[in-house]
């Protein structure tokens, strides 16, 4: 079994790689800003949330609280009429940048430090580094990409922009095994 601290400052430095393929991949590259599509009246939508005093949240509509309200004639009238969707939104005020910079380093860093733990139980102590990245990249783009599949099956996003995130995924596991390659 390879030592655990061994493989921390790996660790350390796969969380950094995918915190900054995320800054290339988000603010450098383009295709991410064709995930959304605008209202045709934006303005009118916007006003009748500010309205309803809606918030941070996720909401759905039409809402339905449980299964058995599912099965009532007069809800699945309203959901067949439509329109129908998941409504995700942020307070209001400015982004709050920093806090979600800081909350996605730290997921990346739990991430790294999961494939480093790993590793350890997982891979012989004599394992060539190419199977190391191998193994890391596969557990970073199961962890970075993985649920993106739900997004076209339960939440209408479409496999565009799913076929992106697993692309993304990828990246991410590889930028994150690269450390595990050099180091290792």
């Amino acid at each position: 079994m390879t030592p655990e601290t061994s493989l921390f400052l790996p660790a350390i430095l796969g969380g950094i790689a995918v915190f900054f393929m995320s800054f290339l991949l988000r603010m450098v590259a383009s295709y991410h800003w064709k995930d959304f599509s605008r209202l045709s009246d934006e303005e009118s939508v916007m006003d009748a949330l500010r309205s309803q005093n809606v918030g941070g949240g996720q909401f759905s509509f039409p809402h339905c609280a449980n299964s058995a309200q599912m099965k009532d004639a007069a809800w699945q009238d309203h959901y067949a009429k439509g329109p129908k969707g998941i409504l995700f939104t942020f307070p209001s005020g400015p982004a709050p940048m920093g806090k979600a910079l800081l909350q996605s380093f730290l997921f990346n860093l739990v991430i790294s430090l999961l494939a480093a733990w790993a590793v350890t139980q997982f891979m012989a102590p004599d394992a060539e580094a190419f199977q190391v990245w191998c193994f890391v990249a596969i557990l970073g783009f199961l962890a970075f990409g993985g649920a993106s599949v739900w997004g076209p099956i339960w939440k209408g996003t479409g496999w565009r922009i799913c076929l992106f995130e697993l692309m993304d995924g990828a990246l991410y596991g590889a930028a994150m095994g690269l450390p595990f390659y050099l180091l290792v």
